[in-house]
């Protein structure tokens, strides 16, 4: 066996090799009840806003055709010839 010049056994390279693998990213600490309550008081789910057609004056979702006559923005608006898939 042939040794390196500074008296080591085995060169680092033959040595203890370690596969360093990405890690995914963990927390240091528990999150706290309070914490995740705070963070998840946003997120509770909400009707949709409905405003009232200028047209005829039935309900309808805001941006988008009314279901009843068939207006954008005062605009008669055709419906699709073909249906979307």
């Amino acid at each position: 066996m042939v040794r390196p010049q500074d008296g080591r056994r085995h060169s680092s390279s033959a040595g203890l090799r370690l596969h360093w693998r990405a890690l995914m990213a963990v927390p240091k600490r528990k999150t706290s009840k309070a914490r995740r309550d705070k963070r998840r008081a946003t997120h509770a789910i909400e009707a949709p806003r409905v405003n009232t057609c200028p047209q005829c004056g039935s309900p309808k979702r805001a941006h988008r055709i009314c279901p009843t006559c068939g207006t954008y923005k005062g605009r008669e608006v055709e419906p699709l010839r073909l249906q979307a898939p």
